[in-house]
This record gives structure tokens, sequence and C-alpha cells, in this order.
């Protein structure tokens, strides 16, 4: 036996707070992080795999336990997690749900397709670019790229300043 974790997609949790989310939880980085995000906003789903249920149910925990995304005023509940077992002949629900204000909410698979349509209506199908491990946001190393940039322009016009004072009397 198996096990599948499962993060939903809905429109009340940004790019950045679900990569956060994942690196700081899962342990992964924020490029494979990016990765899963992806996949959930355009599959409406993205699954992790464990060998032992009390894995798989410590990694819920800490997904709910993360609340909501304070960044969005109408973002009030976890991230949307299952849990399944997996076996050779299919599937079986452990646990599907959110953490809301009122406690943890149990949500039935047509509840979860309603919140990734709702998602899709309000940001669309394109997926942001990751900078710098970021969704949507330039960020330090990319500042210092463009100061690299600048600074070569700089020395390339400095040395053109060179060549031409020695060329013109």
């Amino acid at each position: 036996m198996a096990y599948r974790l499962v993060v939903h997609d809905d429109a009340t949790h940004t790019f950045d707070y679900v990569i956060a989310v994942f690196v700081r939880v899962l342990g992964v980085s924020a490029e494979e992080a990016f990765g899963f995000a992806s996949r959930i906003h355009r599959d409406g789903k993205a699954a992790f795999n464990f060998y032992e249920l009390a894995t798989a149910r410590e990694a819920e925990e800490r997904l709910l336990s993360a609340g909501r995304d304070g960044r969005l005023s109408d973002s009030l509940a976890s991230l949307t997690v299952t849990v399944e077992e997996t076996t050779p002949t299919g599937t079986r629900l452990v646990s599907r749900g959110r953490v809301g204000p009122g406690g943890y909410q149990r949500l039935e698979e047509r509840e979860v397709a309603v919140l990734h349509a709702e998602s899709l209506e309000k940001n669309g199908a394109a997926v942001p670019v990751l900078r710098c491990g970021r969704a949507y946001h330039r960020c330090s190393r990319g500042l210092v790229s463009e100061v690299r940039k600048l600074l070569t322009i700089l020395i390339v016009l400095g040395l053109m300043a060179l060549v031409l004072r020695a060329l013109v009397p």
C-alpha cells in the first residue's frame, strides 16, 4: 500500500504563498514548488506520494496548519488537501478538506472541482514565470544581473573613450 497527498487549486492562494508553503512544509526547492504550483493551477491538483500513512498525514497537517494566504483578503482557509490510499486495484479516500475560521471543513469532490473552476475564471489558465524563486516578482539576483550589465556597458564605453583619445590628437 502507498498513500497520496493531493493539493487542490483554488482562487484564494497566490503562487508565492503556495511555493513558500511547499518549500517550508515539503522540503522541496523553490523551482520544484513552482512546478507543483503550476500543475495545481493547470490541472486542478498535484499529488505527492508517500509510503506510510503517518507521513502523508503529517504533511497534510502541516499544509492545513499553514493557514490562509495573508496576501489576499478573500483567503479565509488553508489549502485544500486530500489524502488517498492507493492500491493496485484503485484508490480509497482517507480525508479531503481544508481548515477555515470554523475549523476543519470536509469537502466533496464536486466542491473541489468548483474551487478549481473559480480559480480558472478569476485568474485564467496562464501560469506565471518563476524569477529568482518567486512567481511574478524580480528579486535581488535579478537586480545584480542588471547591475552587471550596466557595469559592462560602462566599461565598454570607458574603453571606447580611451581609444578615441588615443586616435584623435
